[in-house]
């Protein structure tokens, strides 16, 4: 079955029912600098609701080596999500680092589902765990990606494991699934409530989350 990522997750309740609905990652974001102490205790509260649930996802548009390294120290990290232009030789170096540090988290690197993406995935999957295609390089723009570009981006890459973002929702998500067949989807804006507040609708999660179903059937 295909997975379900929900991504940007504040709260320990959001958390608890994203488990509860079998999401298989949850994002916390680190844009530019390892978290400060509220912000520590907040991802702390949540991946306790989650434990032995859904797998920690570090989302970051960061692309120091060092500061990348600092932000994932303080949680034992499942995945480290690279929303930015990554080269294959920089996650390699990366890896290289947090190895040495007894760290072996996987690496998630995007790509923006455009002209370029084929290129840029073939370019990068040797280095990473999994390819998340998104309609935007920086992520949480709501926007689809265009079908056609999406499925050429997708070519480049090849047996590697891959994550569709970008626009998704529980009305859409069944069909993307069903066509292209991802490995896990990723959805933030979609399950929002309406108003800019980045605050998640339970019943929208749960809609999703059966809806990645059908479409996996």
């Amino acid at each position: 079955m295909t997975a379900t990522k929900i991504c940007d997750v504040r709260d320990r309740s959001i958390a608890a029912s994203c488990a509860g609905y079998g999401v298989a990652l949850i994002g916390l974001h680190c844009i530019w600098q390892p978290p400060d102490g509220p912000k520590r205790q907040q991802i702390a509260e949540v991946l306790d609701a989650v434990r032995g649930g859904c797998k920690s996802v570090l989302v970051t548009r960061q692309t120091d080596i060092s500061i990348v390294v600092a932000m994932s120290g303080f949680v034992a990290w499942d995945y480290l999500q690279l929303h930015a232009l990554w080269t294959s030789k920089e996650v390699i170096a990366l890896r290289r680092e947090l190895n040495g540090l007894g760290r072996n988290p996987g690496l998630i690197g995007v790509v923006e589902a455009s002209a370029a993406g084929k290129e840029r995935a073939a370019e990068l999957r040797e280095a990473v765990d999994l390819l998340l295609f998104d309609s935007s390089i920086r992520g949480g723009t709501g926007a689809r990606a265009d079908s056609a570009e999406l499925r050429e981006a997708l070519s480049g890459a090849g047996d590697r494991p891959f994550i569709i973002a970008g626009g998704l929702n529980p009305e859409n998500v069944e069909s993307v699934v069903r066509e292209f067949r991802p490995w896990g989807v990723d959805v933030q804006s979609g399950v929002e409530l309406p108003g800019g507040g980045r605050q998640k609708d339970v019943s929208l999660i749960r809609s999703f989350v059966e809806a990645v179903s059908r479409g996996s059937a």
